[in-house]
């Protein structure tokens, strides 16, 4: 008898973790407030969404009133002015000027003429949603040029006003904004990234605006 319920017992706890299923980490998703603050897109299944995902197969990304259809990447990169979820930042470019070159060389004397043409600047704002603190080291930025080269703030030392790395570190709910000068062609049809500087993401891409230089 007391075999008898011993198997008994195994079979159903087997029964319940074969019904529990896998769960997705909510880590893999991705949110996007457009500029125009018409709403969230998300990518990626949350624990509640995993079961769902068969069922629905809506990209929230295909809705014209929100990303555009946009998916962050140089290929496909987000307008000006949204805002994309990087770890624990929410990162915003607000504008680009793909020729700041006589800005940056008024800044200082010692600067270098750009090599590749000009020097774009990425104007960026990162608000951070941690519980320790954000720094403004954690990013960079490139340009992904139309000749299949990507060049990047690490490339050159240049110094140039209100620059991101300069900024100082925030709290939960502080926002570190600044720029970002990279070296590169002054070609409004190429996207610029955000990169964060330590770790395996991938650069997060935004394009379609241009702003005037100075």
């Amino acid at each position: 008898m007391r075999r008898t319920v011993q198997v008994i017992g195994a079979l159903a706890i087997a029964a319940v973790l074969a019904g529990c299923g896998e769960v997705t980490p909510d880590s893999a998703r991705v949110t996007v407030r457009p500029a125009d603050g018409t709403g969230d897109t998300t990518t990626g299944d949350s624990p509640d969404e995993a079961g769902d995902s068969a069922a629905d197969t809506t990209d929230p990304t295909d809705d014209p009133d929100e990303s555009g259809g946009a998916d962050g990447t140089a290929a496909s990169p987000y307008p000006i002015g949204a805002t994309a979820t990087m770890g624990d930042y929410d990162v915003t470019v607000t504008g680009v000027v793909y020729d700041a070159t006589d800005v940056v060389m008024a800044e200082n004397q010692f600067n270098d003429a750009p090599s590749n043409g000009a020097y774009v600047r990425i104007d960026t704002a990162a608000t951070y949603t941690g519980a320790d603190r954000g720094q403004a080291l954690n990013f960079h930025a490139e340009v992904h040029q139309a000749d299949g080269q990507i060049v990047s703030s690490f490339d050159h030392s240049v110094v140039g006003p209100d620059e991101f790395s300069d900024q100082s570190d925030v709290a939960n709910g502080g926002t570190i904004t600044g720029a970002f000068y990279v070296d590169a062609t002054a070609d409004p049809s190429t996207p610029v990234c955000v990169v964060k500087s330590f770790g395996l993401d991938d650069p997060v891409c935004w394009a379609e605006a241009v702003t005037p230089a100075g």
